[in-house]
């Protein structure tokens, strides 16, 4: 039974390889290789032309992409980007978008290396990132549940009149950026 040797691992590929050299050292006919070590007899014969000609050349080299080959930004490009990502929030660089989608990454990645990179490998840089997507909370919000409506009603007017007696700005957190308050939390 043969099996696909592209499945095996390097070493076991090496391994086979090593064999079949041995046996056609030995006087062994390629069919009769073949059929001992599990490949077609074609490639019993590349193997044997390969190692003919230089015995290293039977040795599996590093198979696929090398790690990074192909990348649209370089180390530096992502660090300015991450950097970005980090120390801006998307209205502080007046974009429409409200939260760091794809979309608005790669009009970031185009705006300041000019650079186009497709929605897909923009979420894949963000996950290698590790910039995942979090669904926010709107929990108090949008529950108005009693010790949200309790804060609002009590505790909130006390801040804000100290607030007006001391000249000063209330600012409202969530979890995608900061504002000074521009609309009523009562609401």
């Amino acid at each position: 039974m043969k099996i696909d040797a592209r499945k095996l691992d390097t070493q076991a590929q090496q391994e086979k390889r090593n064999i079949a050299i041995k046996l056609r050292e030995e006087g062994m006919k390629n069919q009769d290789v073949a059929y001992a070590v599990g490949v077609h007899p074609s490639t019993v014969s590349k193997w044997w032309g390969h190692y003919k000609k230089n015995e290293k050349s039977l040795l599996i080299r590093q198979r696929g992409r090398r790690i990074g080959a192909n990348r649209r930004l370089s180390d530096d490009e992502e660090q300015a980007i991450i950097r970005l990502l980090m120390e801006k929030n998307d209205l502080q660089l007046q974009f429409k978008y409200t939260l760091w989608t794809c979309d608005a990454v790669s009009a970031l990645i185009k705006l300041e290396l000019n650079k186009n990179l497709s929605i897909s490998t923009v979420g894949k840089y963000l996950k290698k990132w590790q910039f995942t997507p979090k669904n926010p909370t709107h929990r108090a919000s949008s529950q108005k549940d009693k010790k949200a409506l309790k804060w609002i009603k009590e505790e909130y007017p006390r801040i804000k009149k100290q607030a007006k007696t001391d000249y000063a700005e209330i600012w409202w957190a969530q979890e995608t950026s900061c504002a000074p308050l521009l609309t009523n939390p009562e609401k």
